[in-house]
């Protein structure tokens, strides 16, 4: 599965990246922000995108909402956040296919990908 990544704090993205190469996902682009990681989305089309929740200049939340906009992009959306952010990710605006709780771990990634795509 292809995968883009997207964490604003550089040790959790080499963190994410190192889990889903692991996982054997391919990660097609790794973005230190929403804004790019939309971009890579749109331009590769992955299988699904793994997004914090809080970037800026764009959430991970955020792309998902751009994401909705755009039924012929079928990307599935994995939000990853800190247990305070928990609630504010399931805003069902957000259609996203999962939410991991931050630190990641192998198995949490790989149960989430599952879940999204229905395994």
């Amino acid at each position: 599965m292809r995968v883009v990544i997207a964490d604003d704090s550089k040790i959790m993205l080499d963190v994410a990246a190192s889990l889903c190469m692991q996982c054997k996902y391919e990660v097609v682009a790794a973005c230190e922000n929403g804004k790019d990681a939309l971009a890579a989305i749109l331009k590769y089309k992955p299988d699904f995108a793994l997004l914090d929740y809080i970037m800026s200049p764009m959430t991970g939340g955020e792309v998902a909402l751009e994401l909705a906009k755009k039924p012929q992009i079928k990307t599935k959306i994995i939000l990853a956040t800190s247990m305070g952010q928990k609630t504010a990710a399931f805003n069902s605006d957000l259609k996203v296919a999962g939410v991991v709780i931050k630190p990641l771990s192998r198995t949490v990634l790989v149960q989430a990908v599952q879940i999204a795509f229905g395994k």
